[in-house]
């Protein structure tokens, strides 16, 4: 591809854009709905199994951030390793989220990231047994990163 055209036609041609003509205008715009890539791509196996498992983890990832900024929240300045108990319909409530979310939150959680532990594993987990969360913050700290948004005031 070697100008925008082509690059646009290519994206026409595998669904992410469509065309529409009014008049003498030519107007591209995202379908109503984008095809999965495994729809318009030839992709091995494996990254089917990749491209599905990015989409469990998006599907789950506020419930996942909620669950992150909760845990955040019960820091203290002088512990290196946090340890809450709780369960998975405790945690829906403490967050306003629906079980499964909560259930599949917790567990994306602790599956993508080497700081912070789940036992027993919230996928098996009864909805009102005990789960253990433990967060290493000296693991956190060094490998995640928090982006803040901050707005001038009105009076700026």
């Amino acid at each position: 591809m070697v100008t925008c055209r082509h690059v646009i036609e290519f994206m026409a041609e595998i669904g992410m854009l469509e065309r529409r003509v009014d008049g003498d205008t030519i107007y591209w715009s995202p379908p109503s709905q984008v095809p999965l890539v495994e729809d318009v791509l030839p992709l091995s196996g494996e990254r089917r199994e990749e491209e599905a498992r990015l989409r469990w983890r998006d599907a789950f990832q506020e419930a996942n951030n909620a669950i992150t900024r909760w845990l955040v929240e019960q820091r203290t300045e002088e512990e290196l390793v946090l340890e809450v108990e709780t369960s998975i319909s405790d945690l829906a409530v403490e967050l306003d989220l629906d079980l499964e979310n909560a259930r599949h939150g917790l567990a994306c959680a602790v599956t993508e990231a080497s700081d912070m532990w789940a036992t027993p594993d919230p996928e098996t987990a009864l909805l009102t047994a005990s789960i253990r969360i433990t967060v290493d913050w000296q693991r956190f700290d060094a490998e995640r990163i928090s982006v803040r948004l901050s707005l001038p005031d009105d009076d700026f």
